[in-house]
């Protein structure tokens, strides 16, 4: 997203230090604006150049951004009117478009979404705690530190079939945990 480095000298003044900040602010929430562009604007070359968009807006206007509330609020929403304009463009020059009114069920369908993401991983993690030692550990190592189930094996000296149905007992366990928590 961003071509150039920053440097020491970029942040030393007043100007420098807004830049950094702003920075420091698109970069904790660049992933999940990425995706909320992108589920709005479905054709990817045209969600990069929106994206593109959102990015010079957001530091366009970074100085009217109000720091006792939310920058990823403040920045969807801005990502949100970057993209009814693409709409609305794209709707002058080729007679189709999603309304306003589509687009804003669409932006709410994603937030939800994320909401629900974080409530379940909030409750795979209690999953995960609750688990053997040994089992957490080879959860992390097969599906966070990307060993394969050979590696694992060989680590453990068992067998890669072993490790698979080991792992298949623990995703099983993992689903119950999550059933009951989330009823």
């Amino acid at each position: 997203m961003l071509a150039e480095p920053i440097t020491d000298r970029d942040v030393s003044g007043p100007r420098g230090r807004r830049q950094a900040l702003f920075l420091e602010l698109l970069a904790e929430i660049a992933g999940d604006l990425e995706a909320y562009v992108r589920s709005l604007v479905p054709n990817r070359a045209d969600g990069e150049d929106v994206l593109q968009d959102v990015c010079v807006t957001l530091w366009r206007k970074f100085e009217e951004f109000d720091f006792g509330t939310s920058f990823r609020k403040w920045a969807f929403s801005v990502a949100f009117h970057c993209c009814r304009g693409y709409w609305r463009d794209r709707k002058r020059r080729r007679g189709v478009a999603l309304s306003d009114e589509a687009l804003s069920k669409l932006g709410q369908l994603y937030e939800a979404s994320q909401e629900l993401a974080e409530v379940e991983n909030r409750l795979l993690e209690a999953c995960l705690g609750r688990l053997a030692a040994g089992d957490r550990g080879l959860v992390r190592e097969v599906y966070f530190d990307g060993l394969s189930a050979g590696e694992a094996a060989a680590t453990r000296g068992s067998s890669a079939n072993a490790i698979y149905i080991r792992l298949s007992r623990i995703r099983a366990k993992l689903a119950r945990c999550l059933d009951r928590r989330l009823t």
